[in-house]
């Protein structure tokens, strides 16, 4: 049947609306990437601490993005343990039951059964999770981020974030040094967000296969 009038319409309006996000997201990476790639180098990340030192927690770095990096994964940690109990009991009860049913421990059922069933949703929902809280600015300012802070020991330690580093750089930098780390910074939490994805999208497929193909 002969695509109506509306339709081509239709199809002409999406593949505008698609080229013009493309064009506005190809442009703001562009952007970053002018401004930021001489940024990127070991010592906005470390400062002048050996990065096998800072890894290790054996040295504080200061003046570098590592502590705001750890400190970004640590807002996740709520959301790691919802998708995780989401996607468990996600399970149909038989499931969750049956192999207790025969004998199997508690710790065997959710170690060999549950998250086997539920890793593609778990992997997937924490991927996201962390990508959703690294970007959201406003949920950290509220709960416990600061400009200054080491690597957190526990979820209730002062921390940093690369979010709120990006947007205390870009509000009260003092020279343009200071403006190309947030720059730099940015760029960042981009690749990270990329990473992410990327990652999650592999497990997924990685795992609907060997599921599919048993």
């Amino acid at each position: 049947m002969p695509a109506t009038i509306t339709d081509r319409l239709l199809c002409f309006f999406s593949w505008i609306c698609a080229l013009t996000l493309t064009a506005g997201v190809s442009l703001i990476i562009g952007f970053l990437i002018l401004k930021g790639w001489k940024a990127l180098t070991l010592e906005l990340i470390f400062a002048n601490t050996t990065p096998l030192n800072a890894i290790l927690l054996r040295q504080q770095v200061f003046d570098g993005l590592f502590p705001a990096m750890a400190g970004s994964f640590f807002l996740v940690l709520p959301y790691i343990i919802k998708t995780t109990q989401n996607a468990i009991e996600s399970i149909p009860l038989l499931t969750r039951l049956t192999a207790p049913s025969m004998g199997v421990s508690r710790l065997q059922n959710i170690v060999l059964v549950l998250l086997p069933a539920a890793i593609s949703d778990i992997v997937s929902g924490v991927v996201l999770a962390i990508g959703w809280c690294a970007e959201d600015t406003a949920v950290i300012m509220l709960t416990g981020v600061v400009a200054t802070a080491c690597v957190p020991k526990s979820p209730f330690s002062s921390f940093e974030a690369l979010p709120f580093y990006i947007y205390y750089m870009a509000s009260e930098y003092s020279g343009p040094s200071e403006l190309v780390k947030g720059y730099g910074a940015a760029l960042i939490l981009l690749m990270i967000f990329t990473s992410l994805f990327v990652l999650a999208h592999v497990i997924r497929v990685r795992i609907d296969q060997k599921t599919k193909f048993g």
